[in-house]
């Protein structure tokens, strides 16, 4: 005996609840109240129940079902009985698993070993149930279940019935039994007609012809039709079954387990049925527990005829089917159209209860598909106010939002739209000026947001006015932070500049943007971008030139060799191919000698191969191939591949989208992202096309093909992470937008646990290969919103920017937390790390700390115009405290530079690695910037950081011996540098390194750069006010003054410069990883900085 300690219960995808009981002895059993589209309700059932269950004896099962139904004055229903099903069927697992037995035993014991099983179809074709009639008859059914036809008229036209004979007469000429489910749709007069048209063809039944309301309308069929009449899923107990038994229009009863008070009332249901004679068949497209449930009943009535089963319905979407949850999905194979009877204790399978809980987490109720009148309110037409007059806002009433608004006017008052306004963008407001003629007052004015908390009211200039003279000038407001901004009409009534360019933009010696400038012309100079490359491909090194129409096929054991490479190494996160797949598509590509069989698709798949060999080769291990000709072969499969897209005709197909987003990832390895930003985004419209970003629904008729399913989404997310990445890492706006996405995430599964028909996730406890990259997919969906609320084209008040760092951090570490035993592996010897987990770990931790300094850098320093501003000072901006900001940034850079000397120390960083050289460029770029602004803070509490930085940029320097990215970031590296030594010690500097002087990586005006590579390991910890962590001394002299093109670091350069614009980060980030950003367009006509086109 055990009393009743605990009940829980897990709301799981696609569709299912299910509910666990344990006693106070320990014991467990499961239950599941599956109510399709009314989960909450059941939930708060549920709710109300929990607490009256606890304490009673779990043994005593039919006295806990008895007083659920007596002591509720409100009985019945498909809520009820749903919540009831969920307790009933989880105590009769836990007693028959304490007693060590299944449940058929406790009901007196079976009749039969096997039974036999159907599964559904779909479709509105004959020749679509024809396909999915046989994938049936491969898995081992020989009945299915299909629809009988669509909505019908009261009295439709007798041709909408040929089709549904049409099906039925298909599949039964396979062989194959089916039963034709009306759902109800059918009225009265159509009904009639439907089932004399299907007699002839001798239907296993026809489900539901009418509604379970009409009992009459079903007795008078059911006296003119030879076809056995089923019904019972909407009959939740014993009470309303008695009515159709009585008037004997039911042939075979169809109770679901889960809708119908469980295993107690169902066993009950089925022994009413037998006494008059009708036949049993219970109903259940649900989860695992409920068809578990039903067999257990099944195995001990004489009625029991069939069982359904949802294996593959058309429901079970998001990865999710009969098999998960499960450690024993075996249980489920069907054999010549039965399965076995299971053996096991209770209900006879084992709940995984960590997937289970897993999954649990953050899971949506199921909505009918066909109920989306209401379902999200963005998705209906609207008209929302979204500001109130001062005088609707001061008495809290409604506001039309017009000025004047309609109360205004009945009043006879002024309109005014002068309250600040403090949530997000300042919306406009719309000027009835047919109502301000009939009489309202003659001047109603509109000012700005006030964008600095504090200001007081008399300093907000009205940027419109619809009567009255131009506002007077304003004093320009102090700045409490350096991310604070101020409207563009306050810059108006500042003095205009002595010195400008043609734009209006003061560009002189001591300008802020010099700085940008400067590193600009250094790129330029140090690069080979040509004058006459595309406008697609502009800002990248040209690739070499070869006949794409001739290529020869390596040897078939390289390029085996080379499809291990790439997923065993290449693809960490961006795992988005079924290795199966691939491995088959080469065998019939050698076969076929490239040409292959299906001609519709031959040249998309032909490139999807072809850009797998380019990735993989261009990630060989060192020593393996010559660099150039790695490069050269590389290059020559990716032409080749390109040949191949460009003859594809017809439809977008899955295999066309895949393979562009191969050859984005191998540009990416190239460092030709401009070239990838712009096929990328063809890539992303083909994405969208197909409706990749949208989940399968309406596609019923179907089986689902678990292959295809999983690779849309696989696809679908690594577009999205590398959208993230481009936006970040290029300053751009993302291309997915988070409200037009509703893919859901692919499932935790190995590639070889995928087939066409079902998934059966592996039962052994190793790592699965796709966690990581689910994770990464999830991390993107926070970077996302980062770059939406943090980077905006009107940048946050420096308050609001502090919450949403706030919000953003604990996202960040509560997502990390669900990872801490894979990334916070100190102390394992990475060398003893499988590669592919190896390189997983690195990939996520370095997203990890980069979406950090996305969240915190702006604390540091909000644009390059201002990098040496008193108020970007660390830790101090007015009263508000960001020291805790700074410090969090610091330990993220900090975190990236120890993952890439951990990678130079093992002989593990590729030139390939484009992601780590970016995320090495950001962190070195911001412990620099700490340096630079060392005048503001303690000098000694920086060194440590600088140390950091120069040892990573001089192990990204050893890279840069081509025109790569590192090439360009090492550049730019070294001019921050240089800027962080000045501060202490700028007079051997400036005799050093003078600003005309080309530096570049490998041949920088210090040695010490190349010294710091034979330095030891960067410490594990973060540097504090002792350098004498790093060993490395720089032999500058000091107080040299600055010279005239770096003096943008030593002038005070106010951030409401109209520059400012142009140097922010996303700015800074194009310009350096493109190599052209908006400096380009607008100043180099004056200055020669540009590219002379």
């Amino acid at each position: 005996m055990g009393k009743i300690s605990q009940v829980d219960y897990f709301r799981v995808p696609p569709r299912w609840l299910f509910v666990k009981i344990t006693d106070d002895s320990g014991n467990v059993g499961w239950g599941e109240a599956s109510l399709e589209g009314h989960t909450q309700a059941v939930e708060g059932c549920l709710d109300a129940w929990i607490d009256r269950y606890l304490g009673f004896e779990a043994d005593d099962i039919e006295h806990i079902w008895q007083m659920s139904w007596r002591t509720s004055f409100y009985r019945g229903g498909p809520v009820f009985m749903s919540a009831l099903a969920g307790i009933d069927i989880a105590l009769w697992d836990l007693k028959a698993r304490k007693l060590g037995v299944p449940i058929y035993q406790l009901l007196g014991g079976k009749v039969r070993n096997k039974l036999k099983v159907y599964a559904w179809i779909g479709g509105d074709r004959p020749a679509d149930v024809e396909k999915q009639a046989r994938t049936r008859k491969e898995q081992g059914f020989k009945s299915v279940k299909m629809n009988a036809t669509e909505d019908l008229g009261w009295l439709d036209s007798p041709s909408a019935l040929d089709e549904c004979v049409e099906r039925l007469k298909t599949v039964k000429a396979l062989g194959i039994d089916a039963g034709m489910d009306f759902h109800g749709r059918v009225h009265k007069p159509m009904a009639k007609q439907l089932a004399k048209a299907l007699e002839p063809y001798h239907p296993l039944f026809i489900e539901e012809p009418l509604l379970s309301e009409h009992i009459s309308g079903i007795k008078s069929l059911a006296s003119i039709t030879s076809c056995p009449i089923a019904l019972g899923e909407r009959l939740h107990s014993r009470w309303d079954v008695r009515p159709f038994l009585e008037a004997g229009c039911v042939d075979i009863l169809q109770p679901d387990v889960a809708h119908c008070g469980g295993i107690s009332e169902m066993r009950r249901i089925a022994a009413m049925c037998e006494a008059y004679d009708v036949a049993l068949a219970p109903h259940c497209p649900l989860g695992p527990i409920a068809l578990a449930a039903c067999v257990q009943v099944d195995a001990c009535c004489p009625n029991f005829a069939i069982q359904e089963m949802s294996l593959g319905i058309h429901y079970n979407v998001g990865g999710q089917d009969l098999t998960s949850y499960t450690k024993n999905p075996e249980v489920w194979k069907v054999t010549d159209g039965y399965i076995e009877l299971m053996k096991g204790p209770g209900l006879g399978i084992e709940i995984d209860e960590e997937q289970v809980r897993g999954l649990s987490k953050d899971a949506k109720a199921w909505v009918n598909p066909g109920f989306t009148a209401m379902r999200r309110k963005e998705e209906r037409q609207r008209t929302r106010v979204s500001r109130a007059c001062d005088n609707c806002k001061k008495k809290k009433t409604r506001c039309t939002g017009r000025c004047p608004c309609t109360l205004c006017l009945r009043q006879g008052i002024p309109c005014e739209f002068t309250a600040s306004y403090t949530r997000g963008r300042l919306p406009s407001v719309i000027v009835d000026e047919a109502a301000m003629k009939a009489g309202a007052p003659p001047r109603i004015s509109i000012p700005a947001q006030n964008s600095t908390p504090g200001t007081p009211k008399e300093t907000q200039a009205p940027p419109f006015q619809v009567q009255g003279s131009p506002p007077e000038p304003v004093p320009n407001p102090q700045l409490s932070a350096p991310n604070e901004d101020v409207s563009r009409d306050i810059l108006r009534t500042s003095p205009e500049p002595t010195q400008t360019d043609s734009q209006g933009h003061y560009v002189g010696p001591s300008s802020g943007v010099s700085f940008l400038l400067r590193i600009q012309k250094r790129l330029h100079q140090n690069s080979s971008l040509s004058h006459n490359s595309s406008i697609f491909t502009f800002g990248d090194t040209p690739l070499p030139e070869y006949d794409s129409t001739f290529f020869v096929l390596p040897p078939k054991a390289d390029a085996q060799r080379l499809v291990e490479r790439y997923f065993d190494f290449v693809a960490p996160t961006h795992r988005f191919l079924h290795r199966p797949s691939i491995e088959k598509l080469l065998e019939e590509f050698y076969e076929t000698q490239g040409d292959m069989r299906n001609k519709e698709d031959s040249a998309a798949r032909t490139a999807l191969l072809l850009i797998v060999f380019a990735q993989a080769q261009a990630y060989m291990p060192p020593g393996s191939t010559n660099q150039d000709n790695r490069c050269d072969v590389t290059a020559r499969y990716f032409f080749a591949s390109e040949h191949q897209l460009s003859k594809e005709r017809g439809a977008v197909r899955l295999t066309s989208v895949q393979a562009r987003l191969g050859q984005c990832f191998y540009l990416l390895t190239q460092s030709r992202i401009n070239q990838c930003w712009s096929l990328f985004g063809t890539t992303a419209h083909l994405a969208l096309a197909i409706g990749l970003n949208r989940g399968r629904r309406g596609e019923h008729c179907c089986p689902t093909d678990y292959i295809e399913l999983e690779c849309r989404r696989r696809l679908f997310w690594s577009m999205y992470v590398l959208d993230k990445y481009l936006a970040s890492a290029l300053g751009r706006p993302r291309t997915f937008k988070d409200e037009d996405i509703d893919q859901e995430l692919p499932a935790i599964v190995n590639d070889t646990d995928i087939h066409s028909s079902y998934i059966n996730p592996s039962t052994t406890k190793t790592q699965c290969v796709m966690m990581a990259p689910i994770e990464h997919m999830k991390l993107a969906r926070i970077t996302s919103l980062v770059l939406r609320d943090l980077y905006p084209i009107r940048p946050p008040s420096m308050s609001h920017r502090l919450e949403l760092a706030a919000k953003y951090m604990k996202d960040l570490r509560d997502w990390r937390a669900n990872l801490v035993r894979f990334l916070d592996s100190d102390g394992v010897d990475s060398s003893l790390l499988i590669p592919i987990y190896h390189r997983q770990r690195n990939t996520l931790n370095l997203a990890y700390w980069h979406t950090i300094l996305l969240v915190q850098r702006p604390f540091l320093i909000s644009n390059f115009s201002s990098l040496a501003h008193i108020e970007c000072r660390p830790g101090n901006s007015s009263n508000m405290d960001i020291s805790q900001n700074i410090a969090d940034c610091l330990e993220a850079a900090m975190g990236i530079v120890r993952i890439v000397d951990d990678l130079f120390q093992g002989n593990q960083i590729f030139r390939a690695f484009w992601f780590t050289q970016y995320y090495a460029f950001c962190a070195v770029v911001v412990l620099y910037i700490y340096k630079i602004q060392q005048p503001f803070i303690t000098a000694s509490t920086s060194e440590g950081y600088f140390a950091a930085g120069q040892k990573c940029q001089a192990q990204l320097s050893t890279l840069s011996d081509t025109d790569c990215l590192s090439k360009r970031y090492c550049l730019v590296l070294e001019e921050l540098r240089l800027e962080g030594l000045k501060q202490t010690q700028p007079h051997t500097l400036a005799q050093t390194a003078s600003p005309s002087t080309n530096i570049t990586p490998s041949a920088s005006a210090d040695p010490a750069i190349q010294n710091l590579t034979t330095n030891p390991s960067i410490p594990a910890s973060t540097p504090r006010s002792d350098s004498s962590l790093f060993t490395t001394t720089f032999p500058y002299g000091v107080n040299i003054p600055p010279t005239p093109e770096s003096a943008g670091f030593a002038q005070f350069a106010p951030s409401t410069n109209p520059m400012a614009d142009f140097t922010s980060w996303g700015q800074f980030d194009s310009l350096v990883t493109a190599g052209i950003g908006v400096l380009d367009g607008g100043l180099q006509g004056d200055l020669g900085l540009g590219f002379g086109v």
